[in-house]
């Protein structure tokens, strides 16, 4: 320790406070830790050894190390990911653990003031801190820790100082509950009676007086109070066709079930061990172990068929069995009254059940099939009500009670320390939602080049929460939720949706919309939207003629009369509306779409959307898109989607969103070529950049070396038509991952869109799709975001005329692709490419034709 530099002392003593804190938060398990972690002797000697090698390398022998120089991010590190980190699998104790670290390996320790506790006390505007020795000798520091106080509080070690409390209030019960398990038997009775024994007990017979030991008169009293304090029964749950389709039913059943049977055996020994201690029947070797085990406080090895709390007693488990017990009473008597349908809305003692991690996994199988699901896509969200108010526990909600909260308080959902050791929960509300990373997930369903990473998620995530001007002096919390919820959908709906082809954006668009509704307050459409998917499935006996309607409109019609309650009345107002064919005939129907819908109830906009879009799926299936864009516009705003519709930004892109380690995959539909927008970033950014076209051995070659190079001296890299090489490819991803490459390298690799791309690499890029922007609009303002304006404003003033009928020739000939055969006998690559090759070939014209003039005459 007192090696040079001299501040290896200093360093040492940070370490041995960490570990002591480390390990003192054991006694406070769970609330000093989760659960029970081998920090021991071995973690501080490695850390030691780490700590001088780290040392020595950067001291280089000399007998200073200032504290800027000290490797403070390094030393964190292994002591939080790998020394002490590595034996934590919990979340939140690893965030506890690099929290710790990251307060004392900093080069403030080295100030006098440094606090190594703050607010020693604990009580609100605390000044009394205990700060850091002032020494550079190993003695300074053990004559300060000599020093130190014996009487500390939870404080020192980052917890509320109640946790002494809940300690000590737990290490009293297991106190009692060892001293019950290690009890004699009084006046070393034994369980078997000795030839005296049954002498004394005769005689004491023939004077009247009640000859038993006094452990079996004990015993005889308590057995006889817990079958008072028992069910007599429990009716088993009746199985139907429908019902046992129904997760949460067959939970329950099996619930039922084992407690009917374990019930079943706890009052039989009980009514055995009173027969027993009245002397009316024979022991045999079970019921002398269990009178054994019971005599001392223990439960019996045949009663524990679930778990309960280590150091439980037998009179303990008899009143909690109980009450286990008359909870599933209650719900054998719901499900005989009222269905097993009812069990969703039943609040449960969760702590009560059987097997609690059976019913969370029930839950999300009867959310998942309702709606057509995958498990792997529910998150479970959960909300701690306000006590006294009414909970709603539908849409796919479960209420739980019973739970209890120690050394802190819950208010509007949010946790804060308390001084109370432990309080009662109100109703807990379980919910099931389909969240946005998982939607992304499993967009590869939809095509197989969407691949998207949960690193790219979190990405997203950050940026809308810690990049955000939006939240700028923003201080109201319910405003500053508002805006980081609409901007995840924003930002994630963009980034999503540049990496598609522009038919399946309304695809992803709608899916971000029933996300968005499962966190607001609107009624649950649930059941219109699965319609929408499934209006074909099944068959259609016998339906209702409707004059001037096709067949397949009667079809439609009247499958939705038949399978939504609030279209039951839709065949009635069809035949009595005498407008309908003149709506039917309009071009755009979805605009002025009649309420064909029940009318008792006043639906909100968002409802009345998407009943207009069934509606038109029925009656106008050719408008189905405009509907569904009208939904997506009512739920989420209407410059959601063409906020995205915008032309790309690619040098913001790179420059903000892509590093080193992440390539951009410039993927297109055959024909287009899109290295062109990375050769003009370069020359716009005035970066050094090597194109590379892949196909042949001699290319990988090239682009190895190229990568290598450029790694080091911060090029970009732009590698072409990399579909070609799947193989090759193949290695490349791998390479990407031992790469330590300049902060200012970049990777751009463009291939036309192809099922034989590696899906690891699709993961680890950001991907962008180009292809012919759908529509004239759309298709001019790419052409003029493209061709700078300088180039189009060049002399003579013609020139801009010019370049617009060529961007209107450019954008006719792409639209009518759309079309073929109808608009080309068949599918030309026309793209960018021609249009580069036209406003050159333009441009030596004009410049040839006007030869410097300001004006050229049309003639």
């Amino acid at each position: 320790m007192m090696k040079t530099p001299s501040e290896r002392a200093r360093l040492y003593f940070l370490l041995a406070w960490f570990h002591a804190i480390v390990q003192e938060r054991l006694r406070y398990v769970p609330l000093g830790w989760a659960k029970k972690y081998e920090f021991n002797e071995s973690d501080l000697r490695v850390a030691c050894d780490t700590l001088d090698t780290w040392i020595d390398t950067t001291a280089m022998g000399r007998t200073n190390l200032p504290p800027e120089k000290v490797p403070w991010d390094a030393l964190v590190t292994l002591l939080s990911q790998s020394i002490y980190g590595g034996k934590i699998d919990n979340d939140f104790d690893q965030r506890l653990l690099t929290s710790f670290l990251k307060k004392l390996f900093t080069a403030r320790s080295f100030e006098a003031d440094f606090a190594l506790v703050a607010n020693v006390d604990g009580a609100s505007g605390g000044l009394r801190h205990i700060t850091m020795p002032d020494g550079t000798r190993r003695d300074h520091f053990l004559k300060w820790i000599e020093n130190l106080t014996d009487r500390q509080t939870p404080s020192w070690l980052g917890l509320p100082n109640n946790a002494e409390k809940v300690l000590l209030t737990t290490r009293g019960t297991d106190l009692v509950s060892k001293l019950l398990k290690m009890q004699q038997l009084e006046d070393d009775d034994e369980l078997a009676y000795s030839v005296e024994d049954q002498s004394e007990s005769a005689l004491a017979v023939g004077r009247g007086e009640d000859g038993r030991p006094s452990w079996m008169k004990t015993l005889h009293n308590s057995a006889t109070a817990w079958l008072e304090l028992l069910p007599k029964s429990l009716q088993v749950l009746k199985r139907t066709v429908e019902n046992i389709k129904d997760p949460l039913y067959r939970y329950f059943e099996r619930e039922v079930t084992s407690g009917a049977r374990l019930l079943q055996t706890v009052i039989l020994d009980l009514q055995d061990v009173v027969l027993i201690c009245q002397g009316e029947k024979k022991q045999t070797n079970h019921h002398r172990s269990m009178l054994s085990e019971l005599v001392r406080g223990i439960i019996p090895k045949g009663w524990k068929r679930y778990t309960v709390p280590a150091g439980c007693t037998v009179i303990q488990w008899i009143t909690d069995f109980s009450n286990r017990v008359q909870q599933l009473q209650k719900v054998s008597q719901l499900v005989s009254q009222a269905g097993a349908k009812e069990l969703q809305g039943f609040p449960v003692w969760l702590g009560g059940l059987l097997n609690p991690e059976a019913y969370i996994t029930a839950t999300r199988q009867c959310v998942a099939q309702a709606n057509s699901w995958s498990l792997e896509e529910l998150a479970l969200e959960v909300t701690i009500t306000d006590a006294g108010l009414k909970t709603d526990q539908k849409d796919c909600c479960f209420g739980v009670t019973g739970l209890k909260l120690q050394g802190a308080q819950c208010k509007n959902n949010e946790l804060l320390l308390a001084s109370t050791i432990m309080m009662d929960l109100p109703v807990t509300i379980l919910k099931w939602v389909n969240n946005i990373y998982f939607t992304m997930d499993s967009l590869n369903q939809v095509h197989f080049l969407y691949q998207y990473s949960l690193k790219m998620f979190l990405d997203i995530f950050s940026t809308v929460l810690y990049n955000n001007p939006k939240l700028e002096g923003r201080t109201d919390h319910s405003e500053r939720l508002g805006i980081v919820t609409r901007d995840l959908f924003q930002v994630c709906y963009e980034r999503v949706a540049r990496g598609m082809i522009h038919n399946d954006r309304l695809t992803f668009a709608l899916l971000m919309c029933k996300i968005h509704l499962k966190g607001t307050s609107e009624s649950n459409l649930d059941a219109e939207f699965n319609f929408f998917l499934r209006s074909r499935e099944g068959l259609l006996a016998n339906p209702t003629h409707v004059d001037g309607l096709s067949a397949e409109q009667i079809e439609g019609v009247n499958r939705l009369a038949t399978r939504l309650p609030i279209f039951r009345k839709l065949l009635e107002k069809v035949k009595a509306m005498p407008e309908l064919g003149a709506w039917l005939q309009q071009s755009s129907p979805e605009q002025v779409v009649p309420q064909l819908w029940d009318e008792s109830k006043a639906l909100s906009p968002i409802s009345s959307s998407v009943h207009q879009l069934l509606l038109i799926q029925a009656f106008r299936p050719d408008r189905v898109i405009a509907a569904a864009h009208n939904v997506v516009n009512t739920v989420l705003g209407e410059d959601f989607m063409p906020n995205a519709e915008q032309e790309l930004d690619f040098t913001a892109v790179v420059d903000k969103q892509l590093n080193c380690n992440t390539p951009a995959l410039l993927c297109s539909v055959p024909g287009f070529d899109a290295s062109g927008r990375v050769d003009d970033l370069a020359a716009e950014q005035n970066k050094q950049i090597s194109s590379i076209a892949i196909g042949s051995a001699e290319g990988f070659n090239q682009a190895e070396r190229a990568i290598n190079m450029a790694c080091k001296s911060g090029r970009w890299v732009l590698l072409k038509n990399v579909h070609l090489a799947p193989q090759w490819l193949v290695q490349l991803e791998k390479k990407m991952h031992s790469l330590q490459p300049h902060s200012g390298f970049r990777l751009f690799l463009t291939m036309e869109i192809n099922p034989k791309v590696p899906v690891n690499l699709l993961r680890a890029g950001r991907i962008f799709v180009f292809e012919p922007p759908p529509g004239i609009r759309a298709n001019l303002l790419r052409t003029f975001s493209t061709v700078p304006a300088a180039r189009m404003m060049k002399t003579p003033s013609e020139r801009a005329r010019l370049y617009f009928l060529l961007a209107w020739f450019h954008a006719i000939v792409q639209e009518r692709l759309r079309y073929v055969p109808l608009g080309w006998a068949k599918k030309y690559e026309f793209n960018e490419s021609d249009l580069r090759v036209a406003c050159d070939t333009l441009d030596t014209w004009i410049d040839t034709t006007a030869m410097g003039r300001t004006n050229l005459p049309p003639e």
